[in-house]
């Protein structure tokens, strides 16, 4: 196995209790000495991932479930969702009387308050601030991702009124709504081309849904310990959960580090 390229998704992976694992960043740091390209690839927006961006001294990373991808800073590709969409959305939102947050590149919007029972959800995926703005000005700038505050008796609703959408659901009351056909394979495929590695030479470590479409991809995968059986089985590897330890185990295991 020759290794060049490691994807990390966030939460579930290298995040655990509103914290990177003490374990997972000196496995990053032993990577980074090693001479590995690190890149993250997480279903957070830019705004959400760049504090562990930041503490992990990472260049490159793969945005929104692959809408957007950015190399030191730069965007490379970039799968905003349509305008007439996000309208779409907020009439959807408005009639079933769901909390919406639009995402652009730089911030986390909304037309409405979010419901203060939504505070703990929204802390515990540590969320960044919200601006609350006027139905009128949300759609002004490109957005890659909308989160639905939502229980999963609308999820099939939903799928079937924004079919040109991909729908994620993170958890029992949340989902991310994004462009179709736009998943972190296609950001992580765009970001291998950019630093010229091929898919073979590159691993993903991830514990969710939408992280079988790397484990697909790429040339290793290694499913956390804390991922279902659905996920488990796409992968390669599975190691320990994430509160034990399971990053740094994974890359040990495999003789990376």
């Amino acid at each position: 196995m020759h290794i060049e390229v490691i994807f990390l998704d966030i939460d579930g992976t290298l995040f655990y209790n509103n914290e990177i694992v003490p374990s997972a960043l000196e496995a990053v740091e032993q990577l980074q000495k090693k001479g590995y390209t690190l890149a993250l690839c997480t279903g957070r927006s830019v705004l959400h991932a760049k504090p562990v961006q930041s503490q992990l001294n990472l260049h490159y990373a793969v945005y929104f479930n692959g809408g957007l991808t950015q190399a030191n800073g730069t965007v490379i590709e970039s799968h905003p969702i349509a305008p007439d969409v996000i309208d779409r959305m907020i009439e959807f939102g408005s009639g079933h009387e769901l909390p919406l947050i639009f995402h652009t590149e730089t911030e986390a919007v909304s037309a409405k308050p979010v419901p203060h029972r939504y505070e703990p959800l929204l802390r515990r995926y540590d969320f960044p601030a919200i601006r609350l703005t006027d139905v009128d000005s949300v759609n002004t700038e490109p957005i890659y991702q909308a989160n639905v505050m939502m229980p999963p008796a609308y999820d099939t609703i939903t799928k079937s009124t924004f079919p040109e959408c991909y729908l994620y659901r993170w958890d029992e009351e949340g989902v991310d709504l994004q462009k179709g056909g736009s998943n972190k394979s296609v950001g992580a495929l765009r970001l291998l081309e950019h630093v010229g590695c091929q898919p073979e030479h590159a691993l993903h470590i991830g514990d969710g849904g939408n992280d079988i479409g790397m484990f697909q991809t790429l040339g290793m995968s290694v499913a956390m310990g804390n991922a279902s059986p659905e996920v488990k089985q796409h992968a390669k590897m599975t190691t320990r959960p994430v509160d034990e330890d399971g990053v740094l185990y994974a890359f040990k295991h495999l003789g990376l580090i």
